[in-house]
């Protein structure tokens, strides 16, 4: 190896050593022997390591010499150097090649840039993955439009006295629109006119108590109860009422009592009924009346007026309760009607939140009672396993089909006669007084979605054949978050997380809390605000809904449980029952499946990319690719390991020293 090719002379090396060119022929003398520091630095052995001829750096790169005996420093510097030269990075060896310092500048300067923009390359690559960008088996849930049943609602104590509060609210509100009224509607029309402006008695409901099994047709007690509000519709009965004796008698259940048409009315509205024709085979007169069981008292009534509530007359419309109940309700104030009942929905869902989910589940409809009959597919269903009861803050018990994730319930044939099947009795009778429409509500979603009925869910009335054709096509988790932590207590419209509880129907303040951040998320500028991203899978079901009148005259089966006769049944089930059918449109449906436009594996397959062709192809100087970053990890590993090696050695001669120096001083 050429290892002083740098020197001119290499006589004059040898002079420079030990004075003249003969003199290393002479005994040997361990004096005239450098250091390896005066080797290294005084005299310049070594500074061939920074020359750039290309057979000096061949002849460094295949030394056989030991790397040890080199100090710490000059190591460094030709570690450095030799990787330069042996990288695969294009503009590297350049940068150690270069004849001057200009050259080398604009090597550096090139360098530099292509990392720059290597850089900002993968900060847009690992911003568009977080940005989690998307490219673009049924579950049913439904339940009862009246969550609870009237008759064992009324049992919660603070059911009962919302329902007296909603009443007071209503009533005064009646009042105070029919005080704005100058003349009220006539009650009956004709030949009746002068009969009502003289009536006396009227139809009314009264509380009644009476044994049904001894005598169906039994007279009952409306006088004695007529100060006392009913519980449910079971125990209410229709009273002729004078209004100024305050007398109701006699009393009926209201289905004994009997619309007819009577001949004549005396000035306290008793009627007769029409028995016989006139010679011509036209009636004397025509006067709409209903009329008791026996037949022979009579009252006159149109049928479109409403029956007034006798004991609402009585005690004025009051609400018994305290203002302070009523405040809390949110009825205080109140004039409108519709905002009145909309309130008390409210206050049922508040009230209801405050008690154990069994409790809620006992008074509300079973599935049993909900659903008579159900098929699947053409197969009968099994109500007791095939139905999941789930407890719903709007809607009370709701039943959900095809709930189990094992095991999925598929059809394949679309159709009405493939689908789901089920025939529904809801029993009017049983309704709250808040409940404004008879019949079910209904909600396709997926098994791995939450139901919100209320909003995405669509309402099947009673009387109706209700057809739902399918296709397949945040912000209230967060909002609850924000309610639980500024009113510490939850909407009870929403699930609240474990450990905590919802808020009390009878609590005003937090009543007032709950309703300011619900009126927050109207603000366009508000302080609600909430990040939601779409998820990363997620199945959307469009539904078409048609409705066809049920049941028909001709149909003859016995539908549920019905002792009457056919017809009687048919009007009964009309009324209060409804038939669901839920299908496939159509097998050839479309799915639009989202998944992630960037995960782990694009977003690695794309940084390999871009840093193997990019730099490549667009920057040949640099030639950057997954070896060459490879490289650059074992340079660092190799720089730190020669660092701390010689801070371990330096540390060694301290304590050697120090344990020397310490001898000596005990010496």
């Amino acid at each position: 190896m050429k290892i002083f090719d740098h020197f001119k002379d290499n006589a004059d090396y040898i002079k420079a050593i030990y004075s003249t060119s003969l003199a290393y022929l002479r005994d040997y003398s361990p004096e005239i022997f450098l250091s390896e520091s005066e080797y290294y630095d005084n005299f310049g052995y070594g500074n061939c390591y920074g020359l750039t001829n290309s057979s000096v750096q061949c002849e460094l790169a295949t030394a056989d010499f030991n790397l040890k005996s080199v100090p710490y420093k000059k190591r460094l510097v030709w570690h450095f150097k030799e990787f330069c030269c042996k990288t695969g990075a294009h503009g590297i060896p350049m940068i150690s090649r270069a004849q001057n310092k200009y050259y080398r500048t604009i090597w550096v300067l090139l360098f530099l840039g292509c990392l720059t923009m290597l850089y900002h390359n993968a900060e847009s690559v690992l911003d568009k993955y977080h940005r989690n960008e998307k490219i673009v088996d049924i579950q049913l849930k439904f339940g009862n439009l009246n969550p609870y049943k009237a008759s064992l609602a009324t049992d919660v104590d603070v059911i009962r006295r919302m329902l007296t509060a909603f009443d007071g609210a209503l009533n005064k509100a009646s009042r105070i629109i029919s005080s704005n009224i100058n003349q009220r509607k006539q009650r009956y029309a004709g030949t009746v006119e002068k009969a009502q402006k003289a009536s006396m008695f009227e139809p009314g409901y009264s509380k009644y108590i009476c044994d049904d099994s001894i005598d169906t047709k039994r007279e009952c007690e409306g006088e004695k109860h007529k100060y006392e509000k009913p519980k449910n519709n079971r125990e209410k009965c229709i009273c002729a009422f004078d209004r100024s004796t305050k007398d109701a008698w006699p009393c009926y259940r209201d289905f004994y009592w009997s619309k007819n048409i009577c001949q004549k009315c005396d000035s306290g509205a008793f009627c007769e009924r029409v028995l016989t024709m006139n010679m011509t085979g036209q009636q004397n007169s025509s006067i709409p009346c209903i009329c008791a069981p026996s037949g022979v008292f009579c009252v006159a009534y149109n049928g479109d007026s409403d029956i007034i509530n006798i004991w609402e007359y009585l005690t004025d419309g009051q609400s018994a309760e305290d203002s302070t109940f009523v405040e809390a309700m949110g009825f205080d104030g109140m004039t409108d009607e519709v905002a009145i009942v909309t309130k008390a929905k409210e206050n049922i869902i508040f009230a209801m939140a405050a008690l154990p989910m069994k409790d809620r589940q006992r008074i509300s409809t079973t599935k049993r009672e909900l659903v008579h009959k159900c098929s699947f597919n053409g197969v009968a269903c099994d109500i007791d396993h095939d139905f999941l009861t789930h407890i719903d803050p709007n809607f009370g018990s709701c039943f959900t089909f095809n709930h189990n994730r094992s095991m999925n319930l598929t059809t394949l044939r679309a159709g009405p006669m493939y689908g789901l099947r089920i025939l529904v009795y809801v029993n009017e009778s049983e309704y709250m007084p808040t409940t404004e429409a008879t019949g079910i509500r209904l909600a396709i979603h997926d098994k791995e979605d939450y139901p919100f009925p209320d909003t995405f869910g669509y309402s099947a009335p009673t009387g109706y054949i209700s057809s739902f054709g399918l296709r397949l096509g945040c912000y209230r988790s967060c909002f609850q978050q924000l309610v639980l932590k500024d009113c510490h207590c939850g909407d009870p419209r929403f699930p609240v997380p474990p450990g905590h509880k919802h808020c009390k129907a009878t609590d005003p303040a937090a009543r007032l809390c709950l309703y300011k951040r619900t009126n927050e998320l109207g603000e366009l500028n508000g302080s609600f605000h909430c990040r939601c991203q779409q998820p990363c899978k997620q199945s959307i079901y469009s539904v078409t809904y048609s409705p066809a009148k049920w049941p028909l005259r001709s149909l003859n089966v016995q539908l549920g449980i019905c002792n009457g006769t056919s017809a009687e049944c048919n009007r009964h089930y009309k009324e209060n029952s409804a038939m669901i059918e839920v299908f496939h449109k159509q097998l050839n449906y479309e799915m639009l499946t989202e998944s992630e436009a960037y995960g782990y594996r694009i977003i690695y397959l794309s940084i390999r990319k871009f840093i193997g062709r990019f730099w490549r192809t667009a920057w040949p100087m640099c030639g950057i690719n997954f070896l060459t970053c490879c490289e650059f990890i074992f340079l660092l590993c190799e720089t730190a390991y020669m660092s701390a090696q010689y801070n371990y050695i330096l540390w060694k001669k301290k304590e050697k020293a120090r344990e020397f120096d310490n001898h000596n001083n005990l010496l």
